[in-house]
């Protein structure tokens, strides 16, 4: 019987370390993709400046990403879905077509403001307005569109709609949410950021563009 006790108590000893072992390495898996994560936004952070060539504009545009992010969740809370695994895998592939129609908003009222600045007969908020009127639609349709390419997905049953419907409801929350921003919250902030601007083309552009120059 204290055999048995003995041989009972080194497998629980046993198999408490492998839970530890686990954790420790699931953390440090965890705290690994968090530092690449980290890596990877602070990258885009740069590549958004370095292409906008305007520090400004490129902090107008990056609060486009928190303020879908949030709209997703919040829909998701109203339609009862659970933060899993494939809901947030969803919103992990739309992270990166959040900010697509904020820099083409951004970008038109940058150039429509650039020409202002030039010649200010109109008043400066109605340049702006006209700038996002300008691009709405074509935002509108290429947002549009990828979100009918995922509406497919809602029709899946069984377990297959189960897996994939919240990725498809979390894309087009994420898409429509950033429509939304683009057209609303992004024009404002660009108004009270956006205070001088310059057309000329950034620093990175200029040196993509002068290696496909002809010498």
């Amino acid at each position: 019987m204290v055999r048995l006790s003995g041989v009972f108590s080194r497998q629980v000893a046993a198999v408490a370390a492998a839970i530890i072992i686990g954790l420790v390495s699931l953390n440090a898996r965890h705290q690994e993709d968090t530092v690449i994560g980290a890596i990877w936004a602070a990258g885009m952070a740069v590549g958004v400046v370095l292409f906008l060539g305007n520090l400004r504009a490129a902090l107008t545009v990056a609060v486009a990403l928190p303020l879908a992010a949030l709209l997703t969740f919040i829909l998701m809370r109203r339609f009862d879905m659970s933060a899993n695994l494939m809901s947030l895998g969803g919103l992990a592939i739309a992270i990166g077509m959040l900010v697509d129609a904020a820099v083409v908003v951004v970008e038109n009222i940058t150039t429509h403001l650039a020409r202002w600045q030039k010649d200010p007969r109109l008043p400066r908020l109605h340049v702006i307005y006209r700038a996002v009127r300008e691009v709405s639609v074509p935002v509108a349709s290429g947002i549009a569109i990828i979100i009918i390419v995922f509406l497919p997905l809602l029709t899946l049953q069984g377990l297959e709609g189960k897996l994939f419907t919240p990725v498809a409801l979390t894309i087009v929350f994420a898409l429509g949410g950033s429509l939304v921003l683009s057209l609303t919250v992004i024009p404002v902030l660009a108004s009270l950021l956006l205070t001088r601007v310059s057309h000329d083309d950034p620093w990175l552009p200029r040196r993509l563009e002068g290696l496909y120059m002809p010498a």
